[in-house]
């Protein structure tokens, strides 16, 4: 609920304030009262993400200094905000001294550009795989949310640097990350519109926030480990919330 009544910070979608509020209030009361799927007693535990990377006992390929600086810094960016990391901090956590930073990238706004790419291109693969399926209209906008929030639990970092810190671009790279994200969200008002036609377009883009802001606050309320059932549990909330069903 508290995702779906933030969501009006995140976007610029005009409705009058009595229908947002009416469709506010409907969104909230679908989320309190979403029935879900039992999970079984041995339903194994979820999926290791970047964020429990670090507890994870797993043998694992040894990487590049320069991946592990963009792995750190990509981290510490959406747990401090971009501003409040130096490079200090990035080349401390990646076990070497500011001055070894330099050797793989020219300063901290090059790092930051390097984690947005990198967050933009897990998505753009996510929204290829999804419109890749067969399907009827249903089955496309569940593939759909299933995909965004697969990415948002497996990259929690990349995708919070990517939503959080895009202002802190250069102009023209800022504009550009923009301009998809507002043509992502119209592609998702294509599909949903299939699946449930009738709703006009301004609403259908008022409840895409809204179900986009109760994932992101839902799994950064599961860091490090997320719940083994939290991506099935956010897709049949967001089904419930996008369908108004």
């Amino acid at each position: 609920m508290f995702g779906v009544y933030a969501s009006p910070a995140t976007h610029r979608t005009s409705l009058s304030r009595r229908r947002a509020e009416q469709v506010l209030l409907r969104l909230g009361s679908l989320a309190a009262h979403c029935e879900f799927a039992t999970l079984s007693a041995d339903t194994p535990a979820g999926p290791a993400t970047q964020d429990s990377a670090a507890t994870d006992d797993r043998p694992r390929l040894r990487v590049s200094r320069r991946e592990q600086l963009l792995t750190e810094a990509t981290r510490l960016f959406d747990e401090r905000g971009f501003q409040s990391v130096s490079l200090a901090d990035i080349g401390e956590a990646a076990g070497i001294v500011a001055s070894g930073v330099y050797r793989h990238f020219a300063n901290k706004g090059e790092l930051l550009e390097a984690a947005v790419a990198r967050g933009d291109e897990r998505m753009r693969a996510s929204l290829e795989q999804a419109l890749g399926r067969t399907g009827g209209p249903l089955e496309i906008l569940e593939g759909l949310l299933r995909s965004h929030i697969a990415v948002w639990i497996e990259h929690a970092h990349l995708i919070g640097v990517l939503t959080n810190e895009r202002d802190q671009l250069q102009d023209m790279r800022s504009r550009d990350l923009r301009r998809w994200l507002h043509d992502y969200v119209d592609l998702w008002q294509q599909v949903l519109e299939s699946a449930r036609p009738g709703r006009p377009a301004a609403e259908s883009k008022y409840v895409i926030h809204a179900v986009h802001s109760m994932i992101y606050l839902a799994v950064r309320a599961n860091r490090p480990q997320p719940r083994a059932d939290l991506a099935d549990r956010l897709t049949e909330l967001g089904m419930t919330l996008l369908l108004d069903a």
